[in-house]
């Protein structure tokens, strides 16, 4: 019996070493999988308070424009004319607003100012 463990022994500690090791590489699978998803949490959050910021901004570019049309005494965009274009202005509005009040969010999701004009046209067209 006592030989039987002695052959053994040497297995068992290969064994123990291999079983650690394996927990280890599984530990660091699951750190990095955690990381990711941390990281794409935070990537949600920084695009959520972008969107929220965006939907300020419209909603303050727009009220501005109405304010100017109602002080050169025009109703609707529609008659506006050449003179002034509403929906030009309510874009560089919300621009102005989302760059002076979320260039972080701005900065992480990587938009420059033609790509901000294109997001406010379009989210302008959902509405």
């Amino acid at each position: 019996m006592n030989t039987i463990a002695q052959l053994l022994l040497p297995f068992a500690e290969v064994a123990i070493h291999v079983a650690g090791t394996l927990l280890f590489a599984l530990g660091a699978i699951a750190a990095k999988k955690a990381a990711d998803w941390l990281n794409l949490s935070a990537e949600a959050k920084v695009r959520g308070y972008f969107l929220e910021a965006l939907d300020r901004a419209i909603a303050y570019a727009e009220d501005a424009a109405s304010k100017r049309l109602q002080l050169a005494g025009m109703t609707s965009p529609a008659n506006t004319g050449p003179v002034y274009d509403a929906a030009e202005s309510i874009v560089g509005d919300a621009a102005a607003y989302l760059r002076g009040r979320v260039p972080d969010a701005m900065a992480r999701l990587n938009i420059g100012a033609i790509g901000l004009e294109e997001i406010i046209r379009a989210r302008r067209a959902q509405k």
